[in-house]
């Protein structure tokens, strides 16, 4: 066989299982939604703040870069269009630390989900990926509750909501494909190989020091090998792209990161695939 039938023969496969996990899911959106709800009650369980806990967090680590980064190191940020001045560094912080904080709890909560879930995973049968996407579903909650900071944010640094913003939503479905996939990729990996969890702990880290969560991130100084690399991390564009689209009234520019969005593509594929495939090798991993 050529490599065109090959190649339309993987097409035909990895877009069979795509189509057949999306109404796998439609099926057990019941079992989805009874997750989602169980995982954001236990997350806040017997706390004393409640859900406030979801605009603690990114609200902390504003205060904290805002001093480091805007006091200390004197970070350097873009004029915004039309004033000459730069934006309030609080603002730029907080756009980047609300799409950050979703991507690294939906992935640290889904790195363990399968192991946290063995009961139900060696005895009943059911689609096994609503348990990483349930740890998803219940991050976007907190995303939506820190949102509402952001437009207090907005409103007190008189930040006009401009048509750009439209973008957010399409920035958000890159960003829900790329965790889809890093997080089925990470739960069947942890089952694997339970030290998964451990060494994902430190990766999360590293990778918020290698995106411009806290700072522009030009990959272009960063030398002739750190520089492709770091753009090809797929969470730098799209927080370079919220920023655009919120804070600068531009459109986000998608066409120069094509690398990274390959990058996304790859991963959701291979996560899909390797998981549907590996789903019979779970209950012997328990």
């Amino acid at each position: 066989m050529n490599r065109t039938g090959i190649a339309a023969r993987t097409y035909d496969a990895t877009l069979g299982v795509m189509l057949d996990l999306v109404r796998k899911l439609v099926d057990c959106r019941e079992l989805l939604y009874s997750l989602t709800i169980k995982e954001i009650k236990v997350r806040y369980k017997q706390s004393l703040l409640g859900i406030a806990w979801a605009v603690f967090m990114p609200v902390s680590m504003m205060l904290i870069f805002t001093f480091v980064f805007r006091r200390i190191a004197k970070v350097e940020l873009e004029p915004l269009p039309g004033t000459g001045l730069p934006p309030s560094y609080a603002v730029f912080s907080y756009v980047g630390l609300l799409p950050w904080n979703l991507f690294s709890q939906s992935l640290t909560g889904a790195v363990n989900t399968l192991v946290t879930n063995r009961g139900l995973v060696a005895k009943v049968y059911f689609p096994r990926e609503v348990f990483p996407l349930s740890k998803i579903f219940a991050s976007f909650v907190d995303f939506l509750v820190a949102s509402l900071v952001l437009v207090a944010l907005m409103v007190w640094y008189h930040v006009p909501v401009q048509t750009t913003i439209l973008w957010v939503p399409i920035l958000l479905g890159i960003q829900l494909s790329f965790m889809l996939g890093c997080g089925l990729m990470l739960s069947m990996a942890n089952l694997f190989y339970r030290d998964v969890q451990y060494i994902f702990q430190v990766a999360i880290q590293l990778w918020m020091f290698a995106t411009s969560v806290a700072y522009p991130l030009p990959a272009e100084a960063a030398g002739p090998i750190a520089g492709p690399i770091l753009r090809l991390n797929p969470m730098t564009p799209i927080i370079d792209g919220y920023r655009d689209a919120i804070l600068y009234g531009r459109m986000p520019d998608l066409a120069a990161s094509w690398g990274a969005w390959i990058v996304v593509g790859l991963v959701l594929w291979i996560g899909v695939l390797a998981f549907d495939r590996s789903q019979y090798l779970f209950a012997e991993r328990m």
